[in-house]
């Protein structure tokens, strides 16, 4: 099983890029999932206006062509095929902005510790490539479903190809 989406590369992981970037494909794949890769720990970049995220959406195997054609016509956008791969899997409430706050500075951590714990990476760096946040907002009872894909073979299916940023100095 294949994850097909459509992607628009950012440099900033701030959440209005998420509804401004996915502007031209709102429209188009209206019902569509939406979500947000993030790749960079803000906490160890040096700059953290360099913290690296893609947008995108969710499209369903009859989607492909339609999705291809949109990505060749609009050039800021890519199409990816995403193979399956394992993954962690959390959900979080949406009440408002403090929700997507308390996931970065809680949930996340938790779940690259269960990683470690459980010994399903051995280094989080070569094993682990980025934090797929899906956005269900659309529903009466909006939440956010967090995964983190891990494997030997992760780092390989990236969305970026915005060089990574400088990371601070270890201690």
């Amino acid at each position: 099983m294949f994850l097909y989406i459509i992607a628009l590369i950012v440099i900033s992981i701030a959440l209005f890029f998420f509804y401004m970037g996915l502007a031209d494909i709102k429209d188009i794949f209206s019902g569509n999932l939406r979500f947000g890769v993030f790749y960079d720990d803000p906490n160890m970049i040096v700059d953290q206006n360099k913290c690296r995220a893609s947008v995108g959406i969710y499209i369903e195997p009859n989607e492909i062509t339609k999705a291809q054609g949109f990505a060749a016509v609009h050039k800021n956008y890519h199409f990816r095929e995403l193979p399956e791969t394992n993954a962690v899997r959390s959900t979080f409430p949406y009440k408002n902005m403090l929700s997507i706050f308390w996931v970065v500075k809680k949930v996340f951590p938790a779940m690259m510790n269960y990683l470690v714990q459980e010994k399903l990476v051995e280094n989080l760096d070569d094993e682990m490539y980025g934090i797929f946040e899906n956005y269900h907002w659309a529903t009466p009872h909006k939440y956010s479903e967090i995964l983190i894909p891990y494997g030997k073979r992760v780092k390989l299916d990236k969305l970026t190809t915005i060089p990574s940023p400088t990371l601070k100095p270890e201690l």
